[in-house]
C-alpha cells in the first residue's frame, strides 16, 4: 500500500517540478543575443564594467545595474551569466509566490477558509503558471528587463517577511522581519519604480488577511510602520530623482521612431485600452510582440475608450465585493491594478505597452484566476482538475519555449516584430541593425530606408545608416547622414565619433582629430572614443598620447582587447616586453580565437629572440586562420632565425601561395634559397621583388650576391651598380663589388671600393678586406 507523501515531501515534489518546467521552457535561451535597451544599459554601459564604479550609484536603478556589473565582472559580455542570472530570479520568484501563498493561508482569515485544505495546491499551481507563462518571456529572456523581475523578487520579500513579523509572537524575531521587510522594500525602490505601491499592497493585504473587515482600526505600531515604509519610499524616490511631481505634467516628445507626442491625459486613456490588452495576454497569450503598434487615445467619448473603462471598473469594483467572502480572488484582482499604477496611469512613458511590465501584477492576475477556478469547482473531481491544470501547463510549455525561440537573436526578434507591426519605424530600424550585424549590408540599409519612409525623422534609422554606408565605404553617403544627425542632434557623441573614422578612412586626419576630440567632450567616458584617437596619435607618430589614449580606453572599457593589442605593440617597440606579453595575453583571454593578436605576441617573442615561443603562438594564429600569408611569413622568419631552413622555406612558398603578390615572402624565400644554394631560385625570387619594388636596393644587393655564387660576375656587378645608384651609402653593395671587381681583374676599381668601403666597429668583414687588399697589392 502507497503511503501519502507528508508535506515536505510535497513541497519537495512541487519544486523538482517547477524546477524541470523552468529548464524546458528557459534552457534553451542561454546563447540569446542581446537585445534593444541591452546594447545601451550593458553592452555599451562603461559604468557596469566594475561593481565598485560610483556611478552606478548615481542610477535611478542602482541594484539592477550593480547585479549586471557582477555579471560583467564574471563573464564579460558573454550573455550566457546574465541569462542565468534572470533564469534563476524567474525560478527564485515562483518559490516565493508559493511561499506567499502559503503564509496567507496561515493568516487569521485564511486558516479556516473553504480553500485553505487546497493551499498547497494553489500555491503550486499559481508557481508553475507564473513560470511557465508566455507573457513572462520578456521579463525574463530580455536580460536588462532583470530589472522587473528583480524588483518583483524584493516586492515579495518584503510581503513575506512583513507577514511573518505581523504572525510572529517573539517580539525579537518581530522586530528582526520587519527590518527585513524595509531592507527589502528599498532594494526594491533602487532596482525599479514599480515598488513604489508597496504601502499600498502592505495596507492591503494587512486588512484582507490579518484582521477582520468589521474592525479595520490599524494600532499604533502597524501605523508607525506603514508610515515608516511610506516615507522611505519617499525618501528613495527624492534621493534617485524618481520622485518628481513635475514629471507628472510632461508631455512625451516624438522618440524612438514616432511620430507622435503624448501628453499625461493621452496616456492615460491609451493605457485603459492597454489594461484590457493585458487582461487579454494574461488570459489568452498569443500574437505576443516586443513592440506592438499601438494607436493613442485622444479622447474618452470614444466607444472603444468608453467600453473598456466600464469593463475595468467592473472587473474592480467585483474584486472589492469579493474581498468579503473571497478574499484571495479580490486581492488578486486588485494586487493586478494597484501593482500597474506606476507604469499605466497618467505618468507618461515613451512606450505605452511592454510585456514586462505585467511581470508583477501577472502575480495578481494568476492568484485571481486560480483561486476563482478552484473556488468554482470545489467541489468537482481533482482528477477533472488535474487533467485541466495539465492541459493548461503544457500548453503553456509550449507557448513559452516557441515565444523564447523568437529572442534566439537580433535578426528573429526584429523579424518578428516586423511582421506584426510592419507600420512603425523601429522595428524596420532595428531589423536594419540586426541585418547589418549580419553582415547583410545591402539589406540593412533597405530596411533602413524603409525606417526612413515611415518616419523621415528618425534620427537613430539615418545614424544607424551611416554605419552600413562606412561598411560598404560609401564614405560620401556616410558623411551625409552623419552631417544630418549632428545637424539634428548637435550633442551626439557617437555621430562625431563615427564621422571622425570617416574622416580617417578617407585620410583626413585633421577633421577626424578635431571630430574625435568633440565627441570626448560631450562624452567622456566614450571607450571606442580613446581608441579611436589612440589610432590618429599612431598614425602622427605621437606615441606616448597613443599609449595614454588606448589606456583610457581600458579605463572605461577594461576588456576592451584591441586596446590591449595595440598597448602590446607599443610596449614591444619601447622593448618593454613584459607588458607587451601581459597585454597581449590578456587580449588573448578575451578573444582567444583571434589570429592576429597571437601574431602579435609572436612578434614580440620574435623581437625577444625567443623564437620557440614565437613560432607556438604563430602556430595557433594559424590554426585560427591558416591562410593569414603574414602569419605564415612571421613564422617561416623564426624557424629561418632557428636555421629550420626547410621548414622556413615551406612557410614562405605558402605565404606566396596565399597571396601572390606578396613582396616580402618573395624577398624572405629568396634568402632560405640562397642558405640552401638555390641561388638560380633566389634570383627569380629577387627578380620579382625588384618587378614589384624597382628601388629596393637590398634586392639588388642579395640578387647580386647570388649571381655572384653562380659566378655570373657581371650581372652581379650590374647589380651592385643599380643598389649604389638607389642608395649611395650602400656598404654591403660597396664590399661586394670590389669583390666582384677583384675577380675580375678589375683591381684599380676594387682598390676604389675598397677605399670607399667605411667598416663599421667590430665589422666581421675587416679580415676579407684585408685579404682583397694584399691580393690587390700582389696583382
Amino acid at each position: 500500500m502507497l503511503v501519502p507523501p507528508n508535506s515536505k515531501q510535497r513541497t519537495a515534489i512541487y519544486f523538482v517540478i517547477v524546477l524541470i518546467a523552468l529548464i524546458v521552457t528557459y534552457g534553451h535561451t542561454l546563447d540569446a543575443s542581446f537585445h534593444f535597451d541591452d546594447e545601451q544599459d550593458i553592452a555599451e554601459n562603461p559604468s557596469i564594467r566594475s561593481p565598485w564604479n560610483p556611478h552606478i550609484w548615481k542610477t535611478t536603478r542602482p541594484v539592477a545595474y550593480f547585479s549586471f556589473a557582477l555579471n560583467y565582472a564574471a563573464d564579460g559580455l558573454d550573455v550566457t551569466g546574465y541569462h542565468l542570472v534572470n533564469i534563476a530570479i524567474h525560478f527564485l520568484n515562483a518559490i516565493l509566490i508559493f511561499w506567499f501563498i502559503i503564509i496567507t493561508f496561515h493568516t487569521p482569515c485564511m486558516k479556516h477558509h473553504p480553500l485553505s485544505a487546497s493551499g498547497e495546491a494553489i500555491a503550486f499551481l499559481c508557481a508553475l503558471l507564473f513560470l511557465v507563462h508566455p507573457l513572462q518571456t520578456q521579463a525574463v529572456t530580455y536580460i536588462v528587463q532583470r530589472m522587473a523581475s528583480l524588483a518583483t523578487t524584493f516586492y515579495l520579500l518584503t510581503l513575506i517577511f512583513y507577514a511573518k513579523a505581523r504572525l510572529h509572537a517573539d517580539a525579537g524575531k518581530e522586530a528582526l522581519f520587519y527590518s527585513a521587510a524595509l531592507i527589502a522594500a528599498i532594494l526594491g525602490l533602487l532596482t525599479k519604480q514599480i515598488v513604489y505601491t508597496i504601502p499600498v499592497i502592505i495596507v492591503l493585504y494587512d486588512l484582507i488577511f490579518l484582521r477582520s473587515l468589521a474592525n479595520v482600526n490599524l494600532n499604533k505600531t502597524n501605523l508607525a510602520i506603514a508610515a515608516g515604509l511610506l516615507i522611505s519610499v519617499c525618501l528613495v524616490g527624492l534621493l534617485t530623482g524618481t520622485f518628481n511631481v513635475s514629471r507628472l505634467l510632461r508631455t512625451i516628445p516624438p522618440q524612438q521612431g514616432q511620430t507622435f507626442s503624448i501628453t499625461g491625459y493621452e496616456y492615460l486613456l491609451t493605457q485603459i485600452h492597454v489594461i484590457v490588452t493585458y487582461l487579454r495576454l494574461l488570459l489568452f497569450p498569443i500574437h505576443q510582440n516586443l513592440d506592438y503598434d499601438y494607436p493613442i487615445t485622444h479622447t474618452f467619448w470614444g466607444s472603444g475608450t468608453i467600453l473598456c473603462s466600464l469593463l475595468l471598473i467592473s472587473l474592480f469594483v467585483v474584486g472589492l465585493f469579493l474581498l468579503r467572502n473571497h478574499r484571495l480572488i479580490g486581492f488578486g484582482i486588485l494586487w493586478f491594478f494597484i501593482t500597474l499604477l506606476v507604469e499605466s496611469s497618467f505618468y507618461p512613458l515613451p512606450n505605452v505597452l511592454f510585456e514586462h511590465r505585467m511581470y508583477l501584477p501577472g502575480i495578481g492576475g494568476i492568484l485571481a484566476i486560480v483561486s476563482a477556478i478552484e473556488t468554482a469547482c470545489h467541489r468537482h473531481s481533482g482528477r477533472l482538475k488535474l487533467t485541466i491544470a495539465v492541459i493548461i501547463i503544457l500548453m503553456f510549455i509550449s507557448m513559452t519555449w516557441q515565444r523564447n525561440k523568437v529572442w534566439a537573436s537580433e535578426y528573429s526578434l526584429w523579424t518578428d516584430v516586423v511582421s506584426k507591426s510592419p507600420n512603425k519605424a523601429r522595428g524596420w530600424c532595428n531589423l536594419g541593425k540586426a541585418n547589418f550585424e549580419l553582415n547583410n549590408y545591402d539589406i540593412a540599409i533597405e530596411q533602413f530606408n524603409r525606417s526612413l519612409s515611415i518616419n523621415p525623422y528618425y534620427a537613430v534609422a539615418r545614424f544607424n545608416r551611416s554605419q552600413a554606408y562606412i561598411a560598404t565605404k560609401n564614405y560620401n553617403a556616410a558623411l551625409i547622414d552623419l552631417n544630418n544627425d549632428i545637424a539634428f542632434r548637435p550633442d551626439h557623441a557617437k555621430a562625431y565619433y563615427f564621422r571622425s573614422i570617416v574622416y580617417y578612412e578617407v585620410g583626413q586626419y585633421n577633421s577626424s582629430w578635431l571630430d574625435i576630440n568633440r565627441a570626448l567632450e560631450l562624452d567622456s567616458t566614450l571607450a571606442s572614443g580613446y581608441f579611436q584617437r589612440g589610432l590618429l596619435s599612431v598614425q602622427k607618430q605621437d606615441f606616448p598620447a597613443a599609449f595614454i589614449d588606448f589606456r583610457k580606453t581600458l579605463q572605461y572599457e577594461p576588456k576592451h582587447a584591441e586596446a590591449m593589442t595595440n598597448l602590446g605593440i607599443l610596449c614591444s617597440r619601447q622593448n618593454d616586453f613584459t607588458h607587451a606579453l601581459k597585454y597581449f595575453s590578456d587580449a588573448i583571454t578575451i578573444h582567444p580565437a583571434n589570429a592576429d593578436i597571437y601574431d602579435n605576441r609572436g612578434l614580440c617573442y620574435f623581437r625577444m629572440g625567443d623564437f620557440s615561443n614565437a613560432i607556438k603562438d604563430y602556430n595557433f594564429a594559424l590554426a585560427i586562420d591558416s591562410t593569414d600569408a603574414s602569419i605564415l611569413l612571421h613564422r617561416g622568419k623564426s624557424y629561418s632565425r632557428l636555421d629550420s631552413l626547410e621548414l622556413a622555406l615551406k612557410d614562405f612558398s605558402a605565404a606566396i601561395a596565399c597571396s601572390t603578390d606578396f613582396v616580402d615572402a618573395f624577398f624572405q624565400r629568396s634568402l632560405v634559397f640562397a642558405a640552401l644554394g638555390y641561388y638560380k631560385q633566389a634570383i627569380n625570387d629577387l627578380s620579382f621583388v625588384i618587378a614589384k619594388q624597382p628601388d629596393n636596393d637590398g634586392a639588388y644587393v642579395n640578387r647580386g650576391l647570388n649571381y655572384a655564387n653562380l659566378n655570373q660576375w657581371k650581372s652581379a656587378i650590374s647589380d651592385y651598380n643599380h643598389a649604389l645608384k638607389l642608395n649611395p651609402a650602400q656598404q654591403t653593395a660597396l664590399l661586394n663589388r670590389a669583390i666582384a671587381f677583384y675577380y675580375t681583374h678589375q683591381f684599380s676599381l676594387a682598390q676604389q671600393d675598397i677605399d670607399r668601403y667605411q667598416p663599421g666597429l667590430n665589422d666581421a668583414n675587416q679580415a676579407l678586406i684585408e685579404q682583397i687588399k694584399n691580393a690587390i697589392r700582389q696583382n
